[in-house]
């Protein structure tokens, strides 16, 4: 799985804190919550992460949620399926 986001700071980041900026842990943390939640297809759970970063991170401008199956059954040999989801703030 890989998470992109993009803001604008409200802040300067030249002050070096965690407040002024978004906390990449908390996004990983975001992604396991999600993970555990049994899901038939990969658009819904990059749409259920996308969503709670948003309620998060009411400042988020961009995002962009890859998530991958690994050795999925297609019957020939793949290493794995992705879907790829935007989000664009308007």
């Amino acid at each position: 799985m890989d998470i992109e986001a993009g803001f604008s700071p409200t802040a300067h980041i030249g002050d070096d804190e965690l407040h002024n900026t978004i906390n990449y842990e908390q996004l990983y943390e975001i992604a396991c919550e999600v993970m555990k939640q049994p899901r038939k297809l990969l658009e819904t759970v990059a749409q259920a992460i996308i969503d709670e970063i948003k309620r998060q991170y009411a400042f988020v401008d961009t995002l962009q949620v890859t998530v991958k199956k690994l050795n999925p059954p297609m019957g020939g040999k793949v290493v794995y399926s992705a879907v790829v989801l935007n989000y664009q703030k308007e």
